[in-house]
Formats: structure tokens, C-alpha cells, sequence
């Protein structure tokens, strides 16, 4: 393989966490500035981690699996939809994840945290405990974004029925 060849690959490699949106990372590209195979492993990605349950704690069925895909289209090349929904994972339950470290991107709604999120300069941000709103994402996704670090949380899935959210003044 040319030189050029491995230009072409990192370039994919960089580029499957980047959404059509520009919601992604690392350089949060729009559509027109993706590869097509950057776009196809954006989905392909996304959709194994929720068949697999890595993105939301719990494994879903394909169906399921491109209802949220369907959900978060903004994201996606909806073209793609149809080959992908032909072509349905096979999974294997393996025992439930209950405990991980995530990213910022990777939260989602509902989601437990399992130990407190301090900032840069040691300020309490969230408690352990806290369920994860769309909101307190989008807060933490903005400090995120403000500060030199990317930040890890461990959080952990579970009947949020029973846990009490720090309120929307948490951050």
C-alpha cells in the first residue's frame, strides 16, 4: 500500500466518530466534509454499539437499533439506512454491562452516574447518583469544549425510576 493509501485509511479511522452534523469529534466535520466510508463507519459503528448495549447500558434488537438510528438521522446518511437494515447484526448475550467509563459524546439520556464529576479546578459539577438529562450532557459537552482535557465518566445502568437527579441547577 502507497503512502497516499494510509493517508486514506487515518483519514477513516479519524473520521468514525464525526457525524454529518457536525456533532462528532475530533474535528466535528460537517456532510460534505466527510470521506463516504467515513459516513458508512459512523453508522456501522454506532449501530453495533447498540446492538451490543455500549451505548446505552442495555443490548437492543435490530429494530430497535435503527429506530434510534432513525431518531438521530441528522447524524447519519440516510441513504445508507436500507443496506444497513438488510444486513442485520447477529448478537450473543453476554452478561449486562453495569458499570463503564465513557466519554462526554458517548452519554445518553438516562444514564446513572456512578462517581462524582469534578471540574479542572476541583468544583463539584454532578453527584454520584445524578441521572443523566439531555440537558446536563449538553452542560457538561460545553466544558467540556472550554477546557484543554477530554473528560471520562463512569456510569452505570439501572431502574431510574429509584434514583433522585441532582436538579436542573447541578451544573
Amino acid at each position: 500500500m502507497s503512502c497516499m493509501g494510509f493517508e486514506d485509511v487515518a483519514k477513516v479511522i479519524f473520521e468514525h466518530r464525526e457525524y454529518l452534523d457536525g456533532s462528532g469529534y475530533p474535528n466535528q466535520l460537517r456532510g460534505e466534509d466527510m470521506s463516504s466510508l467515513g459516513k458508512i463507519l459512523s453508522l456501522l459503528l454506532d449501530y453495533a454499539e447498540l446492538r451490543y448495549g455500549k451505548a446505552t447500558g442495555a443490548a437492543l434488537d435490530h429494530e430497535q437499533a435503527m429506530l434510534v438510528i432513525q431518531s438521530n438521522g441528522h447524524r447519519y446518511d440516510l441513504g445508507l439506512l436500507p443496506t444497513l437494515s438488510s444486513l442485520p447484526l447477529e448478537v450473543e448475550s453476554s452478561e449486562d454491562v453495569s458499570e463503564m467509563m465513557l466519554p462526554i459524546f458517548s452519554l445518553r439520556e438516562g444514564m446513572i452516574l456512578n462517581k462524582d464529576i469534578y471540574s479542572g479546578t476541583e468544583i463539584l459539577l454532578l453527584s454520584k447518583g445524578s441521572v443523566l438529562t439531555e440537558t446536563l450532557i449538553g452542560n457538561l459537552l460545553t466544558i467540556e469544549r472550554n477546557s484543554d482535557e477530554k473528560m471520562l465518566v463512569s456510569v452505570r445502568f439501572g431502574d431510574v425510576v429509584d434514583i433522585e437527579q441532582s436538579g436542573p441547577d447541578a451544573i
